[in-house]
């Protein structure tokens, strides 16, 4: 967790680019666990294994999925999702909505510099991140959840 690890620095002042690539990076973890819990999911009703006694359930879950200390600490990494959105809104509100809504903010022409907070910024780091951010599984949905479907924003870049 950065902001348990590195106490000493605001997270206003942290790059945008560091920002978004870390909460891709969890957003990842999240979705293989998913991913592992759903596989297990569908063997644990499937008749081989529906044949297994109990223990041995427990022990293939334990192996896919983690044990407790595991899962906790996925949902911990769930939180630093939450924690890291927040904080990319905070830094930039137009970075994540251009994530699920590019068009705007990519109509318009390629920033000759850029401030940091402002919709030039968001510009590049789209151009960065977001291919990767959006092929990892969930990653749109769940700013879908915070933005909704086309989420409207500050797309005007002045140089």
């Amino acid at each position: 967790d950065i902001f348990r690890e590195c106490p000493n620095v605001h997270p206003k002042y942290v790059p945008l680019w560091y920002l978004v690539a870390l909460c891709t990076i969890k957003m990842r973890i999240i979705a293989a666990n998913t991913a592992a819990k759903e596989s297990f999911t569908l063997f644990s009703e499937s008749q081989t294994g529906k044949a297994f006694i109990d223990d041995m359930a427990n022990t293939i879950s334990e192996f896919v999925v983690g044990d407790k200390k595991e899962r906790s600490k996925i949902e911990d990494q769930r939180r630093q999702v939450e924690r890291l959105l927040d904080q990319i809104h905070a830094n930039n509100p137009s970075m994540l909505p251009s994530i699920i809504n590019p068009m705007p903010l990519k109509n318009q022409p390629l920033p000759c510099s850029y401030r940091h907070g402002e919709p030039s910024e968001a510009y590049l780091v789209l151009n960065d991140c977001n291919r990767c951010f959006v092929r990892t599984p969930g990653a749109t949905e769940w700013l879908e959840g915070r933005f909704g479907k086309i989420p409207k924003y500050n797309s005007s870049i002045g140089d």
